[in-house]
């Protein structure tokens, strides 16, 4: 019986889902076609078209998108699981770039009118009463969300992060995500500190002075012991 794999992409740093899609190759061949396509959209010379997914994936440069899996599941059923994992996400308020309902000719059937959306919404509903969903897909779709995999969700490797701004304000960080937040949503910001954290124990970035606490502890220990 011949599977497919039913996936999805997430901003490396965000950890948001931006896309969802279906292949029958490796999910790391997949991810190679979406670059590949990207990159021929970016040429001025390529025929393909920039998208809002192509442009999404340009916009991450030089951060790489992650490419997740939700589940495998036989052809006949892979393209439906498609369109109903999108549909889900639409209705929970996630923004994805899929500018398709998925499924098979998924790339035609653009989302056109309220009317046609309630009408498909309705039919997939009626079509799923009492329907289980397959086995471990919730799991899945549980880890997709809370974003296990990603770096940004991971505690420092160098311990507790101070941010000192101008008035004297300390704020304590300990994952990537918290200070991209309160760098105001900045992508960049934690990969910027981190990077620069490796070699360093502090660094400025839009006049905020990111230190290690245990440096910045034991400055403060050196100064008390020189009063």
């Amino acid at each position: 019986m011949k599977t497919g794999t039913l996936y999805t992409l997430i901003n490396p740093t965000t950890n948001e889902i931006f896309y969802v899609g279906a292949t029958t190759n490796t999910l790391k061949e997949r991810l190679h076609h979406h670059y590949c396509a990207m990159y021929e959209a970016k040429s001025e010379t390529g025929k393909r078209k920039m998208n809002t997914r192509l442009q999404y994936l340009l916009d991450l440069m030089p951060l790489k998108a992650i490419i997740q899996e939700v589940g495998v599941y036989p052809i006949e059923e892979l393209y439906q699981k498609e369109a109903e994992l999108i549909l889900d996400l639409k209705l929970k308020g996630v923004t994805l770039t899929n500018q398709a309902k998925g499924g098979i000719g998924g790339a035609t059937m653009r989302y056109a009118t309220d009317e046609a959306n309630f009408e498909y919404r309705k039919k997939l509903s009626e079509a799923n009463i009492g329907r289980p969903k397959p086995e471990g897909f919730a799991e899945h779709l549980s880890n997709i969300r809370k974003g296990l995999g990603n770096p940004a969700t991971k505690p420092f490797s160098w311990g507790t992060i101070l941010a000192i701004e101008s008035n004297g304000t300390i704020t304590e960080f300990n994952y990537g995500f918290e200070i991209n937040a309160f760098m105001g949503g900045n992508k960049s910001t934690s990969q910027y500190i981190g990077a620069h954290f490796n070699t360093k124990d502090k660094c400025v970035s839009k006049g905020i002075t990111f230190i290690k606490k245990s440096v910045y502890e034991q400055m403060n220990n050196n100064t008390k012991d020189i009063v």
